[in-house]
């Protein structure tokens, strides 16, 4: 039998994001902190994390000496320190760089479990074994095999793991679990705590790992293979074993009906109204305390009492109190009881209702038949579509008198309802909102495959992965509502008004609610064309939303576009534009800085507001890179050479020595033509799926524009495009001379010695000024602007330059 575990040295986040939203950043301050804590911890970074986990802290010091934390609360601003110390302070993702992370020392078995992972967080800079939406931080681990016998001192505690009492619907065998032994329970099932199912035993074995109680699932062919940690303190005293998922495959079971019932109290103290709302009977009204009118339908959403006043009469409501207090509704009716088909289906689709507690509720179906879901009928008469989940189950709640529908984590309690088959095509009315469902940007570790999800196909995607967003159920992976997929067997259809996935193959049949969808494959975020990333995210970390304000804000300036896109892009390339407004009467430009609280226009006007990115739509390509150009006044037509490559670097391709003098001619979204190099090192052209614009990327800026391409200067200047002024020189960089020579243009080599270029866009590794050899290298004037080429050899670079000088060695 194999049992494999991670030993992880590792202090727990609770956090369930796979990496921290925050990040430390060491800060010199003479203004104190107030104390909240200290505590002992062999690193910084045993530091940081629990400073991490609590919201309190906002920095940290750490005593090495004495291996001590100090855990850092505000500023005291009225004091004063009589000398600087520096604290590591709690800072956004987007002020930091990664920072190594250590920790406490101690060691954690955890569980081989077949939806764990294992990932790397860039920001507290450490690894991860992310497990049921919790996220366990270590230094160092490695896979172990646990010795058969335990060595001394890692016993398991309780040396008997403890069963209980089980759930509705089954008996106790007699036979207690087995330690070590496949199957566990000579009986049939076995009983898990928490979610309380009832699992078959069949591959099943209870073992000790290192002081912790694991079971392990091993099935024939290696079909299944998992392992799950069992928690004692959950545990008590009869055969059916108990055990935690780690996994949160559904609400907790204890969770699974409400935590207050309501009991009739009359009472002559007004209380305070929250709301009226419109239900069907009493058992549809929940908050501190309720009235429902019957003659009315309506449910008086009740709050505190409000003692200073008194009411004429007595009125009886029902007051929210502990379980303690209450007794249970029996179940007198069953799940469908009076159920009828909404508009969205006819009879002539119901399946049937769920068995209490079956996951899924509908039951599973054979490959092309499982576009099944649950038609409930809520307590205010509305009907509400839910995904065949595999792990959601229908519940009776005793405590209420309703039935509930377990899904994601939250009870949806309803009057009744049914599975349905899905009719094929939407009734009247019944259509998806919106009718296409939304693309996202690529999450880390993938990127755009390119293609668009197709509706009632199967596979949705013809890219490996789909990238999906869930509405209600959250991803058994990471935790969060959004997962990247296997596309195999998995298609999306409009199920009611509700866009759905459903998942059908050999292995797995489930239903998930969808709010995006998105092609990926695995690689960059953004713009990367391979796995290894060799491209970075190039996309505008910023988009537009249309709103309509009556908000004044400081205008920055007013420039002519042609568009409202070009008002967009210039608003994007502004660092303190916050929002932006386009006359199309005028094609004018706003951009907008910060608003004025407090005061308001005497009307609303729409502004487009400055948005992160992952708050927007994706935007299509909507044109190809030369849609519309034409050549401005400094080239025509017979220069044109060819559209570029988008993605490609250097973007108007490689050429030939002696036929190198190609730029890149764009025309800005202001109308106006602006040349660009054809830089051989990531300068690349590109779609901006954020802002809706093309965008020629060199150096580290991107920079918008409507239409280019690729256009190879004229040899003599048109009139009116010769560069002026003359390239200046400038004073040598330390360690060379001026050489007293003029810089000759149009031919190779530039200067006799070597030159010292000034660049404009592409750098020398960030750096503007630098010292080249000038082999094969001249300048140009390319329509008004000018360049640096290589004309020879194999190297292959452009540059937009704005000062050269002849110099030599001293």
């Amino acid at each position: 039998m194999l049992h494999l575990l991670i030993i992880a040295a590792a202090l727990i986040s609770q956090s369930a994001a796979q990496a921290g939203q925050k990040c430390f950043i060491a800060a010199s301050s003479s203004v104190p902190r107030s104390l909240i804590r200290t505590v002992i911890v062999t690193s910084p970074t045993g530091c940081n994390v629990i400073c991490f986990d609590d919201i309190k802290c906002e920095a940290v010091q750490f005593n090495a000496a004495k291996n001590e934390c100090s855990i850092l609360g505000p500023l005291l601003p009225t004091n004063q320190c009589s000398s600087p110390y520096t604290a590591y302070e709690k800072r956004p993702n987007s002020e930091c760089s990664c920072d190594a992370i250590l920790h406490n020392g101690t060691r954690l078995v955890l569980e081989n479990y077949h939806l764990a992972s294992i990932s790397w967080d860039s920001y507290l800079g450490s690894f991860l074994y992310i497990l049921g939406g919790t996220n366990y931080y270590f230094k160092s681990g490695t896979c172990v095999r646990p010795p058969p016998k335990a060595a001394p001192g890692c016993e398991c505690v309780p040396a008997v793991l403890p069963s209980d009492a089980p759930i509705a619907g089954y008996v106790v065998t007699g036979a207690a679990p087995a330690v070590d032994v496949t199957p566990m329970c000579t009986s049939a099932l076995t009983q898990y705590v928490i979610t309380m199912i009832v699992v078959s035993t069949d591959g099943r074995a209870l073992f000790c790992a290192m002081g912790e109680w694991k079971t392990v699932v091993e099935t024939t062919a290696g079909s299944v293979y998992t392992e799950y940690a069992a928690m004692p303190e959950y545990l008590s005293s009869l055969e059916a074993l108990m055990l935690l998922l780690l996994l949160s495959i559904s609400v907790l079971f204890s969770q699974s009906a409400a935590q207050k019932c309501f009991i009739a109290a009359p009472s002559n103290v007004p209380r305070a109204v929250l709301d009226t709302v419109r239900v069907t009977s009493p058992v549809g009204c929940n908050c501190e305390a309720v009235q429902f009118n019957t003659a009315t339908g309506e449910c008086s959403l009740l709050g505190p009492f409000l003692p200073a006043n008194q009411c004429s009469s007595p009125y009886t409501a029902y007051e929210k109190r502990p379980l303690s207090e209450c007794a249970t509704v029996p179940k007198t009716f069953g799940i469908d009881a009076g159920y009828t088909a909404g508009g969205c289906s006819g009879l002539s689709d119901v399946v049937g209702p769920p068995k209490v507690m079956d996951q899924p509720p509908c039951g599973s179906f054979p490959i092309g038949q499982g576009r099944v879901i649950f038609d409930a009928i809520l307590h205010n008469g509305t009907h509400l579509v839910l995904e065949n989940y595999r792990l959601a189950f229908v519940s009776w709640d005793g405590y209420l008198g309703s039935f509930l529908y377990n899904l994601g984590g939250r009870n949806y309690y309803f009057k009744s309802g049914t599975c349905v088959r899905v009719p094929s095509k939407a009734l009247p009315g019944c259509e998806c909102v919106p009718a296409t469902l939304p693309v996202e940007q690529p999450i880390t570790g993938y990127k755009d495959a390119g293609v668009v999800p197709v509706v009632d196909v199967t596979p949705m995607c013809t890219s490996s992965l789909t990238q999906i967003r869930l509405k209600r159920v959250p991803s058994p992976v990471s935790g969060n509502d959004v997962e990247a997929p296997s596309t195999v067997g998995r298609s999306v259809f409009c199920a009611m008004g509700e866009w759905m996935t459903v998942v059908e193959s050999a292995t797995e049949y489930s239903e998930y609610s969808l709010t995006a969808a998105t092609c990926v494959e695995p690689g960059c975020t953004g713009y990367a064309d391979a796995v290894d990333c060799s491209f970075p995210s190039l996309v505008a970390q910023k988009c537009f939303i249309a709103v309509s304000s009556n908000v004044p804000r400081r205008v920055l300036d007013t420039v002519k576009v042609t568009s409202p896109v070009g008002c967009n892009a210039t608003c994007a390339e502004t660092p303190q534009c916050e929002a932006c407004s386009f006359n199309a009467g005028t094609s004018v430009c706003t951009l907008l800085g910060p608003a004025f609280t407090g005061s308001f226009c005497a009307a609303t006007q729409i502004i487009y507001e400055k948005r992160a990115n992952t708050e927007c739509q994706v935007i299509p390509q909507q044109f190809v890179v030369d849609d519309n150009y034409s050549p401005g006044s400094c080239s025509d037509a017979s220069n044109v050479v060819a559209a570029p490559a988008s993605r490609t670097s250097p973007p108007c391709g490689v050429w030939s020595p002696g036929y190198r003098r190609i730029v890149f001619d764009a025309i800005m979204h202001n109308g106006s033509h602006v040349v660009f190099e054809n830089y051989g090192t990531g300068a690349l052209v590109d779609w901006d799926d954020v802002v809706g614009s093309w965008f020629f990327h060199v150096g580290d800026n991107n920079f918008f524009f409507k239409s280019g391409t690729c256009v190879r200067p004229p040899a003599r200047p048109m009139p009116g495009c010769d560069c002026i002024p003359a390239l200046p020189t400038e004073a040598p960089m330390a360690g060379y001379r001026d050489d007293g020579v003029a810089a000759t243009m149009d031919l190779a080599p530039v200067c006799p010695n070597l030159v010292q270029l000034h660049v404009r866009r592409a750098t020398f590794n960030g750096v503007e000024s630098e010292v080249v050899n000038t082999v094969g290298r001249a300048i140009y004037c390319a329509m008004r602007t000018w360049m640096n080429i290589i004309e020879e050899g194999t190297t292959y670079l452009e540059y937009t330059v704005v000062a050269v000088t002849c110099v030599d060695r001293i």
